[in-house]
């Protein structure tokens, strides 16, 4: 039980952090490339895409709480930073590779360059997890 409540705990820190850095990248880094590549396809304002933030936060929660259960179980069985940034790194591959290649699948002119770069900042994403899930759950760890 007390690992239960440990993953619960870094699951909700990771949580923040991974929705944190994700607004970096799409409100800041990676706009003006999402905008040019997906606007035609979204309703747009101001320059940037609307997105409806109910979904989004609520997908980016489950996806931080995917990456950090791959995570963890790599840091209770290894106890190494380095098993935790490569379970991380393949964790964030495949969750932004099936989100991708789903929609490159279904929809008609999705662009390809979004797909390389989504699972590209996917990828970077859960090797950042491995490192800040590793130091949190040493930190949390009675």
């Amino acid at each position: 039980m007390e690992l239960l409540i440990l993953y619960f705990k870094t699951a909700a820190i990771t949580a923040v952090i991974y929705l944190s850095l994700d607004h970096i990248w799409f409100r800041f880094i990676a706009k003006k490339l999402y905008f040019h590549h997906l606007a035609l396809m979204n309703d747009t304002k101001n320059g940037g895409i609307v997105y409806k933030k109910g979904p989004i936060i609520f997908s980016r929660v489950i996806i931080s709480f995917a990456i950090t259960a791959a995570i963890y179980l790599s840091v209770l069985e290894g106890g190494r930073i380095a098993w935790s940034v490569s379970a991380g790194g393949i964790a964030g591959f495949a969750l932004a590779s099936s989100h991708n290649l789903t929609a490159q699948s279904f929809i008609r002119y999705w662009p390809r360059f979004i797909t390389v770069l989504d699972i590209a900042w996917g990828t970077l994403q859960g090797m950042l997890a491995g490192v800040y899930i590793f130091i949190i759950t040493g930190y949390l760890a009675p």
